[in-house]
């Protein structure tokens, strides 16, 4: 609950609108970006499988979109080449956070094809989970004993550490 009310009542805050597209404007092939271009979005916040469904028939670019958030879900090269494809001027930023907090804990940006065409060529198919956001540590640690952090390439667990988070078990 709480990040629905931090999806709209952040960009009202910093005195931005807010539009919510139908379930018809969701729900129709196309009519997404046709929604998005025709009211201009500059800034969105997607679920990969949200943004495959904006970019998957759309044959409308939106020049206006200048910012994708993605949370959720696994980020793939591909999901972002179509949608920097539908919309060349977009930056895409990949976010992870954690279920039991419903808040993104790391970010990892991906520029607008028209500032650095060749950024994704460079990357893996799955984007990673990138770094701590301010005050956040990103921590992976050995499966067996956690006080071990593991060495670069080593297979572990991802645990959290901010402030704003209370000790797991």
């Amino acid at each position: 609950m709480g990040e629905r009310f931090s999806l709209i009542f952040t960009p009202l805050f910093f005195g931005a609108r807010l539009y919510v597209p139908t379930a018809e404007d969701i729900g129709t092939p196309d009519r997404l970006a046709e929604w998005m271009d025709d009211n201009k979005v500059t800034v969105t916040h997607l679920t990969p499988a949200m943004g495959q469904l904006l970019s998957a028939q759309a044959t409308r670019h939106i020049l206006s979109l200048n910012s994708a958030f993605f949370v959720v879900d696994v980020l793939t090269k591909r999901d972002c080449l179509r949608l920097q494809s539908l919309a060349p001027n977009v930056r895409v930023i990949n976010m992870y956070g954690t279920t039991e907090t419903q808040r993104a804990v790391s970010y990892f940006e991906i520029p607008a094809v028209s500032v650095d065409p060749t950024f994704l060529a460079a990357q893996k198919d799955i984007l990673p989970a990138g770094e701590g956001m301010i005050d956040v540590q990103l921590l992976v640690v050995n499966r067996t004993d956690k006080t071990v952090p593991c060495a670069v390439g080593e297979v572990g667990e991802m645990y959290v550490r901010s402030g704003g988070l209370a000790e797991g078990s």
